[in-house]
């Protein structure tokens, strides 16, 4: 398991559109992936895909995603899974979450706007 976190800026939420990153699984490491998140407390997969294991470095490629926009951390768990032998290995590199940063209005500013 893969695991980082990203806290937006106090003000500021963060709503996640992306993600790429770059692995390299051996012959007998895992050969597919699931991302959770901490967004619905790990409990399904955001998406999933396949890994080759030949042993050379690969792209994910970008991968799209739908998280709205919070303003609490967000953890993020790739699991890889189907290894043949427990000495398979997988490593990741290059990880890259793309989105949106925005200015959450303070309370009063926004009760002035309703008002």
């Amino acid at each position: 398991r893969f695991e980082f976190t990203v806290t937006p800026a106090a003000g500021f939420a963060l709503a996640a559109t992306s993600l790429s990153f770059a692995y390299r699984a051996t012959a007998s490491g895992p050969v597919s992936f699931a991302l959770r998140t901490s967004a619905d407390a790990f409990a399904s997969d955001l998406l999933a895909g396949t890994l080759t294991n030949d042993s050379t470095w690969r792209s994910s490629g970008t991968l799209s995603l739908a998280l709205p926009a919070t303003e609490d951390p967000l953890v993020l768990r790739l699991h890889a899974s189907g290894a043949s032998s427990a000495l398979g290995t997988l490593r990741i590199d290059d990880v890259a979450l793309g989105g949106a940063v925005s200015a959450v209005p303070e309370p009063a500013t926004a009760a002035v706007g309703l008002g």
